[in-house]
């Protein structure tokens, strides 16, 4: 392990795991805590006033599945908060936080069948015409992204959407383009998460599927929605999984931000990430329209 990824994985202990949903969440929402095979969810359901002022139409209820990024070590931290209270805002929707396993206690196999039981859940719970949308940040945002896959290859019903900020989409960071963004890029250290995502990886090579969806089949996938800073050596990658997707046939849009640095969206007050979350937050409206007229159509 480098020295990088220790002091990572040195903050996360000094953290800690326990959960305090900010004060501003709480105005805004109610929030029930479950247990999930031994690891904390949330359910966050936003109060009437928010939910009339987001302009969210009850008769298509949205539930959002948000995967908060950290390298896989991390604990979910004020900057995901940020993003949670941005949506909650313009959605209106129901998000459920999965605080999943992590590295290095777990890896990929302990938080994708956490995750498997977070969704059949929610698909049972989801109400009459609602739609299930996939999101996340960072590596959440790739977390995101390699569940839809694995929901596809099990034949399980779809989200309706993915909806993925500044997504780690390769764990092996080996672009050439790299180098050039890291430099510019405030936020984000190669060696650091390169180490990261081998201890979340454990004994699987780092380009498996579910791993790196950058070297996924993409066909048959739902539609994809990105949005991405400039000035983020996540962005190489990025566009090579959109190229990959377009190709496959499948739906995907990727909107840049060409100032935005990694997780630019959690400055939920400048003027990037209110454009950004608001395109988002249209997409999923319309998502959900969608699908109450096409249900209208089978009555």
């Amino acid at each position: 392990m480098n020295r990088s990824t220790a002091n990572m994985i040195a903050h996360a202990q000094r953290v800690g795991s326990q959960v305090t949903v900010p004060d501003r969440i709480l105005r805004l929402a109610e929030v029930q805590e479950h247990d999930v095979l031994g690891s904390p969810v949330l359910v966050i359901r936003p109060r009437p006033d928010v939910l009339a002022a987001s302009d969210a139409d009850a008769r298509c209820p949205v539930h959002l599945i948000y995967l908060h990024g950290g390298g896989f070590v991390l604990p979910i931290a004020p900057p995901h908060w940020a993003i949670l209270e941005s949506l909650l805002l313009t959605t209106g929707a129901t998000i459920t936080v999965p605080l999943y396993p992590r590295a290095p206690e777990h890896t990929y196999v302990s938080t994708y069948e956490f995750l498997d039981e977070i969704y059949s859940l929610v698909t049972a719970d989801l109400e009459p015409g609602g739609i299930i949308v996939l999101a996340g940040d960072s590596a959440g945002g790739g977390l995101a992204i390699g569940l839809a896959i694995r929901l596809k290859e099990a034949h399980q019903p779809p989200p309706a959407a993915i909806i993925a900020f500044s997504p780690w989409v390769d764990l092996s960071l080996t672009n050439a383009e790299i180098a050039g963004l890291e430099r510019r890029d405030p936020v984000l250290v190669v060696s650091a998460l390169i180490g990261a995502g081998e201890l979340w990886a454990g004994e699987t090579d780092v380009t498996h599927p579910l791993l790196s969806p950058v070297h996924a089949d993409l066909s048959g996938m739902p539609p994809l929605y990105i949005y991405q800073g400039g000035r983020d050596i996540m962005l190489p990658d990025v566009m090579t999984l959109t190229r990959n997707m377009a190709t496959a046939g499948g739906d995907v849009e990727v909107r840049i931000f060409p100032a935005g640095s990694h997780l630019f969206i959690s400055a939920i007050r400048t003027p990037e990430s209110k454009k950004a979350v608001r395109h988002a937050a249209a997409t999923i409206k319309r998502l959900a329209r969608k699908n109450r007229s096409r249900i209208a159509q089978t009555l």
